[in-house]
């Protein structure tokens, strides 16, 4: 074909194409009134022509394409969903304009304000003809009201709507809460839906940092129903809560999450099954039902994870400053944006230094009281059960603890708990302590309860008392050099503490050994962080009386000063008596110890491994 003739032919097709649209201008000149026009876009956007339909103003346009642009648009007053848009431009085939007849090609709805009423019950409208014409929303704005009032708003909206006699299409994007959101749904068998059987439903959405995908079946019925595969994956669940104005009781984690599992959704309550779940690198299987009542969400389920890392989820509460409890008020006050009772159990848990082994347990937050129940836990290779209760106050927070330590290891515990290693052997451990107050240092300063401590067969580490009371016992004024180091076993040890309102009395403190006898006294006060105490270390002797050593724990917790009784020493040296006696005569009794006093005491903290009037490690 030459070049000329290729010309022709696509000169007379011009010519043609030109000619149809001058013929369908003419043909919508002539034969097509507005009333034609209005009646066409109200039957492709209502299958039954029943909805009302306003327009304030109408024009046709015949070039270059047959177009209706109406004006000031408001349809479905009576329906589920009502629709106002400024500007609705309604694309018209040519060819049916030849014969007078005015068909829709397509709907373009610009800056149309919907409002979807979503009640129990609702009709849901079956398929349309083939011919359908599909519909674009250009920046608008979807609002869905429920019974109660607003639910949602869906605001620059930008959407395609594709439907024929039995399949629904919608995909675009718009803006949720402020965040871009792509969304694309298809529902299988419209005609199935409307006469109350199931429907295959596919819904994706898509943000900058989570998505979500439904592969599953629909049901409208008195609610509407939601059964099939979930698969939800996200960069932050903290970002993704605040995002719905959630606020996380806690203050870490909350990172990198993914969730899948098989879907239940009716009405108010979403239930998942055969869970999977992935938070921070902690991996969970199980279920969970969420039901929300009057705007209130209510958490259940049961969790089973291998391994638990539980330091990222610690609620780092204000405790200490400065070596003084802090005065900074707590908040608890999103333990009342929801209510939740999960049963949790795991093959290890990792709580800072504290690991614990298999472990059961439950979390329950209802009203704004938060209950922690470890039901068994492996810790310190024995078991330890107890509860935690936190709830809201006028005056802030109500704290009680109650706990059991059953067999468990004295010198993994001060390890894993304390960072230090003092005791070995096991025993029993019972605690039961309650405060109130808006801050750490409030809730220290009304502490209230009891702690018992029983052990057997084990030994205090890092001295040899025995060693120490025989040395002093020989020369009570001389040092003997550095005796740290050692062990000195007991058959029992036994600690009470009787606490009220932050002021800890030592009940019944002893350690018994088959060479020494240690007993303390005194009161340590909780609120200050204070030691006052008085002891006695003695040897024991099979026949008479043993040495006896009288000494003193003074000072702050993190550094008390453990100090011999020192005019007991002096009183138990022949030679250093006269100059006692000789003192006492002669000067006052004072706060500070005499200059001979402080000597001894030296010298017996010496033995002691501690010098006196300095701070132990």
């Amino acid at each position: 074909m030459s070049a000329r003739s290729f010309t022709k032919r696509l000169g007379f097709a011009l010519v043609g194409f030109a000619g149809v649209l001058l013929a369908g201008a003419i043909g919508l000149r002539m034969v097509v009134s507005n009333q034609d026009v209005h009646d066409a876009v109200l039957a492709a956007l209502s299958k039954d022509g029943t909805n009302s339909f306003t327009v304030g103003n109408l024009k046709i346009l015949a070039w270059p394409r047959p177009v209706a642009v109406l004006e000031d648009v408001a349809f479905g007053d009576t329906g589920p969903a009502r629709v106002m848009a400024p500007t609705v431009t309604a694309t018209l085939n040519v060819l049916p304009l030849l014969f007078g007849k005015v068909e829709i090609g397509d709907l373009k709805l610009e800056r149309a304000q919907v409002v979807l009423t979503v009640t129990d019950g609702m009709a849901v409208s079956a398929g349309r003809d083939d011919d359908t014409p599909d519909i674009r929303l250009v920046d608008g704005r979807v609002s869905i009201v429920g019974p109660h009032g607003p639910i949602e708003q869906l605001d620059e909206v930008t959407a395609d709507v594709v439907q024929d006699s039995s399949t629904l299409k919608l995909s675009g994007t718009f803006r949720l809460r402020g965040e871009a959101v792509e969304a694309v749904l298809s529902l299988g068998d419209t005609v199935a839906l409307a006469r109350g059987a199931r429907a295959p439903l596919r819904l994706r959405l898509t943000t900058a940092a989570a998505e979500l995908a439904f592969n599953g079946h629909a049901l409208a019925g008195r609610n509407l129903q939601l059964d099939g595969a979930l698969a939800v994956d996200g960069t932050s669940l903290r970002n993704a809560l605040t995002w719905y104005d959630f606020e996380p009781a806690v203050r870490g984690g909350l990172g990198r999450f993914s969730l899948a599992g098989h879907v239940t959704v009716s009405g108010g309550q979403f239930a998942l099954r055969r869970a999977s779940l992935e938070l921070d690198g902690n991996r969970a299987e199980g279920g969970l039902t969420v039901r929300v009542e009057n705007g209130r969400p209510t958490v259940q389920g049961t969790l089973a994870a291998p391994v638990l890392n539980l330091d990222p989820y610690v609620v780092q509460l204000p405790v200490l400053q400065a070596g003084r409890w802090a005065s900074e008020r707590f908040d608890i006050s999103a333990l009342t944006a929801l209510d939740a009772d999960l049963r949790l159990s795991a093959g290890s848990i990792a709580i800072g230094s504290v690991t614990f082994g298999r472990t059961a347990g439950a979390v329950v937050v209802r009203g704004g009281r938060l209950s922690l129940t470890l039901g068994e836990a492996e810790a310190f290779a024995g078991v330890l059960r107890g509860t935690l209760a936190l709830t809201q106050a006028a005056d802030g927070a109500e704290l009680r603890v109650d706990a059991v330590a059953h067999d468990v290891d004295l010198d993994r515990f001060g390890q894993d708990v304390f960072g230090t290693r003092r005791f070995e052997g096991r025993g029993v451990m019972v605690m039961g302590l309650e405060g109130h107050g808006a801050s750490a240092a409030a809730v220290a300063r009304s502490l209230t309860g009891e702690v018992k401590v029983n052990a057997t067969a084990g030994a205090l580490t890092g001295v040899n008392v025995e060693q120490i009371l025989r040395r002093i016992e020989k020369r009570p004024l001389v040092g003997t050099g550095d005796l740290r180091g050692g062990r000195t076993a007991f058959d029992r040890l036994a600690v009470q503490l009787q606490v009220i309102d932050g002021r800890a009395t030592c009940e019944d403190v002893v350690m018994e050994g088959p060479l020494v006898r240690i007993s303390v006294v005194g009161a340590a006060s909780i609120g200050e962080r204070m030691l006052d105490l008085k002891g006695v270390a003695a040897l024991v002797k099979t026949t008479g009386n043993g040495f006896e050593l009288p000494f003193v724990i003074r000072g702050p917790w993190d550094s008390p000063s453990v100090v011999p009784d020192a005019e007991s020493l002096i009183r138990r040296s022949g030679a250093a008596a006269p100059l006692l006696e000789r003192a006492v005569q002669q000067v006052e009794p004072v706060a500070a110890p005499t200059a001979t006093a402080a000597t001894a005491a030296g010298a017996a903290g010496a033995a002691a491994g501690t010098p006196a009037g300095t701070d132990t490690p």
